[in-house]
């Protein structure tokens, strides 16, 4: 699976990065099939965005979280993510 971070307008240290990407390589364990993940970073006054596109076959999964840190907002959009590819894999495994 690759993992791919975009921060346009923004530096992240690797450290946060690298946290980031340690969540996401755990999405494996709910869905083995994952093409790649695409993980955009924004900032807005107060708060960090995230948004993350994950590509599965003939499928692409999306949410948009927010939070007070990048590794906050990430928490919960992995809680969401996790949710979506368990669906997403219950659907495939009846057809």
């Amino acid at each position: 699976m690759r993992i791919d971070i975009q921060s346009p307008h923004l530096e992240i240290s690797a450290t946060t990065a690298d946290q980031l990407k340690a969540k996401v390589a755990k999405l494996e364990h709910f869905y083995e099939n994952i093409l790649d993940v695409v993980i955009y970073l924004h900032e807005e006054n107060s708060h960090k965005e995230i948004e993350m596109k994950v590509n599965v076959k003939d499928q692409t999964l999306f949410i948009k979280e927010t939070g007070e840190t990048f590794v906050a907002a990430m928490d919960v959009a992995m809680d969401v993510m996790k949710k979506q590819l368990i669906k997403y894999k219950e659907k495939t495994a009846k057809v």
